[in-house]
């Protein structure tokens, strides 16, 4: 098998289970975000919250990788470079070194911004100029 029949397929790609799934690793980082954006603003020591940020980057990581499986065409998508780029900012984030409430208030809007934005929005790939849902 080709590899880009391997990552783009014809078909999204399930399999028993993968909506409950989703809704785990979704419903954990929202929880592990919540619990460690709280922790940041209020001063928590960073020993403290610091498995819920790992969890938070595992949960992450693991939606990411369920998009990616299911189809690759995620890769191309609008959707995709957002998080790239809300993950580039985030890794300026540090327990020691205070952040703007702007700051994360940004990422905030931007995640909100694409989970909430219609199809046509997330889905668009600014490589091919139009809606990407699958690579043929």
């Amino acid at each position: 098998m080709q590899w880009k029949a391997l990552l783009f397929p014809t078909h999204n790609r399930t399999f028993y289970g993968q909506h409950y799934a989703r809704m785990f690793f979704r419903a954990l980082h929202l929880w592990t975000v919540a619990i460690s954006v709280g922790a940041y603003l209020y001063e928590v020591p960073y020993e403290s919250w610091y498995w819920f940020h790992q969890l938070c980057i595992v949960s992450g990581f693991a939606l990411m990788g369920l998009e990616i499986w299911t189809n690759g065409s995620y890769l191309v998508q609008i959707r995709c470079h957002l998080i790239v780029i809300k993950v580039a900012f985030l890794s300026f984030l540090h327990p020691w070194y205070p952040a703007p409430l702007w700051f994360l208030g940004a990422i905030f809007l931007a995640s909100v911004f694409i989970s909430h934005a219609p199809g046509n929005v997330r889905h668009y790939s600014l490589w091919h100029r139009k809606r990407m849902d699958f690579l043929s």
